[in-house]
């Protein structure tokens, strides 16, 4: 076995459709272990200002935060920002308290 990527950067709309058949050296049936689907979503909004980032990375590692929902960008998306913080969200968002 050997993990296959197959990307289609024109798809925009409609259907895609895929078949898996076992190879003409296999006796055994095809296997797929895993099949992912990822849209590009674009997001309007600028990052987190790049100090405040930093800053709260140094808090963490300081003091050995490990919380599973402080990942990716502090204040966006606003639904997913990070517990224990209040944004700002003008066109740079910036961290207001902790």
């Amino acid at each position: 076995m050997k993990p296959v990527t197959i990307s289609n950067k024109n798809a925009t709309q409609g259907f895609v459709r895929f078949s898996i058949r076992a190879t003409a050296e296999s006796d055994a049936p095809p296997i797929l272990n895993a099949f992912e689907v990822y849209e590009l979503i674009t997001d309007l909004n600028s990052p987190t200002d790049i100090k405040d980032v930093d800053a709260m990375e140094n808090i963490k590692r300081y003091y050995g935060i490990s919380r599973i929902d402080w990942q990716g960008d502090p204040c966006l998306p606003e639904k997913f920002r990070w517990s224990g913080l209040d944004c700002s969200y003008g066109i740079n968002p910036r961290i207001i308290s902790l």
